[in-house]
């Protein structure tokens, strides 16, 4: 079986294997582990999360440690407690926390592996009939999907519970049961537990068929996307900000469909019903199309002159100062904005910034109406940001920086003019994005072009 993956996909040659001690994980890891020790062209590794959930979870932190110890198994282990369960749920939190750890293991072009099985598979399907899911959402779980910079593969997705059974006395295999797998407070336990059996005891194929069904509908998804992706362009400026006044001409349902695609595209999965729905009630269903935003998780969307824009959501950072001490080094930005860099002119020495005595601070907003170069009338940060046609996402990102409480300059927009440039003619701000896994300047993106600008 593991050596059908390996014909298909002969360019995976790094596993990070998520280990738990059930029943599924051991059999996937020792597969594995019995494939490596026979043609030794692969590498392994064992993770184990634990949630700290229940009074088996140090039992199976053991078990993992052990086996993989045994085996000379290359073993990590993280220890972790949830938060926002109240939000999220307690399922849908430890999914999460789990997958942003894998996130932050995975090394260059290592796969990440997981047990989901058949039985898996079915349950799922259940639970997005539970969701109100869509076409995209019943298509189930994907055997090979892209994850972070690499793929999350699920090698026994084909296979039933029975067979992982079988595979297991076959190889004498030991594994802990987790008591929390029988809480029928879980979802997902409850219909494994009471709904599943029925449907199984009724019809002995049932499980087979499930997943043929699902298969059909995720072939059927493909092709249906395909089209309606074509379809979507048509509404589209700039091949993402969606154009109000069109759209909303088209009828309820097919504007439905094109919204689950265009959202799709945006969170990389499928998007729940209510936030289509509350599009439609705040953007299409009025004709004067007055300003609105909608904050769904981590994403804003947003009516600007008639276009549906989806951006990142940044929380409110009004009210945050940052202090410049150390004038040669970078000033890093909260909430991944990245960070301000003081460059020199080669022409000249440079020079000190900007004198000894000033303190230098960065603030995201100011309330004070002020001038800036090159105008001779007052403005306030709304308008001067309405004069450079900045998008509303991006306001309140936009670091001012101020020298003894004065408004000197947007980075990579505005100076004032209460600033002298002769005294500091030698020096220029630059703002960056931050990008991961690069240490190198070289390799940091300006978040604009017009954002390198010579100020002083």
């Amino acid at each position: 079986m593991i050596k059908k993956i390996f014909q298909k996909y002969p360019q995976f040659k790094k596993f990070l294997i998520a280990f738990s001690g059930g029943i599924d994980s051991t059999v996937l890891l020792n597969e594995f582990f019995l494939y490596q020790k026979k043609y030794k062209n692969i590498k392994i590794r064992a993770v184990y999360i634990n949630h700290n959930l229940s009074e088996t979870s140090k039992i199976q932190q053991n078990y993992c440690k052990k086996f993989c110890i045994k085996k000379k198994i290359p073993f990590i282990l993280v220890s972790i407690f949830l938060k926002n369960t109240q939000k999220y749920g307690l399922e849908a939190s430890a999914r999460i926390s789990r997958y942003e750890i894998f996130k932050t293991l995975l090394k260059q072009k290592e796969i990440l592996l997981t047990a989901h099985h058949l039985n898996d598979q079915c349950e799922t399907f259940f639970l997005a009939l539970k969701r109100k899911s869509g076409i995209l959402g019943l298509s189930g779980i994907k055997f090979l999907t892209k994850f972070f910079h690499t793929y999350l593969m699920r090698p026994f997705l084909t296979f039933s519970k029975k067979k992982i059974f079988k595979i297991a006395y076959k190889n004498k295999l030991l594994w802990i049961e987790d008591k929390t797998n029988t809480d029928l407070k879980y979802e997902r336990n409850f219909i494994r537990h009471k709904i599943l059996p029925i449907f199984q005891k009724k019809w002995k194929y049932f499980l087979q068929n499930c997943t043929t069904s699902i298969h059909i509908l995720s072939i059927e998804q493909k092709i249906f996307y395909k089209i309606l992706k074509k379809k979507l362009k048509k509404y589209l400026i700039q091949n993402q900000y969606l154009s109000i006044k069109k759209f909303s001409k088209l009828s309820k349902n097919f504007q439905n469909s094109l919204l689950k695609i265009w959202l799709h595209q945006k969170i990389k999965k499928s998007p729940p019903q209510h936030l289509i729905e509350n599009i439609q009630k705040k953007f299409l269903k009025n004709s004067n199309f007055i300003q609105k935003k909608i904050i769904f998780k981590k994403f804003l969307i947003y009516n600007k002159k008639n276009f549906l824009i989806f951006t990142f959501y940044i929380p409110n950072i009004k009210n945050i100062i940052l202090f410049w001490k150390i004038k040669r080094k970078n000033l890093k930005l909260p909430k991944n904005l990245g960070y301000l860099k003081i460059s020199k002119i080669k022409k000249y020495k440079f020079s000190k910034c900007p004198f000894k005595n000033t303190l230098i601070n960065i603030k995201f907003t100011i309330e004070n109406d002020f001038y800036i170069l090159g105008n001779s009338k007052k403005k306030n940060i709304k308008d001067i940001w309405q004069d450079y046609n900045i998008p509303l996402e991006m306001r309140h990102k936009i670091p001012l920086i101020f020298y003894n409480k004065k408004l000197i300059c947007g980075v990579g927009f505005f100076y004032c003019q209460n600033f002298s440039k002769k005294k500091y003619h030698h020096i220029y701000y630059s703002w960056y994005s931050l990008i991961k896994k690069k240490k190198s300047l070289k390799n940091h993106k300006k978040i604009y072009q017009i954002q390198h600008i010579k100020y002083f």
